[in-house]
């Protein structure tokens, strides 16, 4: 697994990227607090998967990447006793988050 921070002019992007079955995963995570007016999913915008497109692009031409690109979220809430909830959904910009 990897994980990296990629800035763009204004905007940055963190993310993490696996291979899996010929599959290389590029994670958005994003995190809120319980009970926050958004919930993390509505952190994610089109600008935001702009990025997360041109730091995979990156990425593949660095290594050499022959993979298809998949691009999740995790979307986690950080509960008021301190423990998260988690909920990954792949292919997420298929959603339009």
């Amino acid at each position: 697994m990897k994980s990296a921070r990629s800035t763009g002019g204004a905007a940055a992007t963190s993310w993490t990227s696996w291979p899996a079955k010929g599959i290389v995963h590029f994670v958005e995570v994003k995190t809120r607090r319980a009970g926050s007016l958004t919930p993390p999913e509505a952190a994610v915008t089109p600008q935001k998967f702009r990025a997360l497109t041109r730091a995979a692009v990156r990425y593949l031409a660095a290594t050499g990447g022959q993979d298809e690109a998949q691009f999740d979220l995790a979307a986690v809430d950080v509960m008021p006793d301190g423990h998260m909830e988690v909920r990954l959904v792949e292919q997420a910009m298929e959603y339009n988050w």
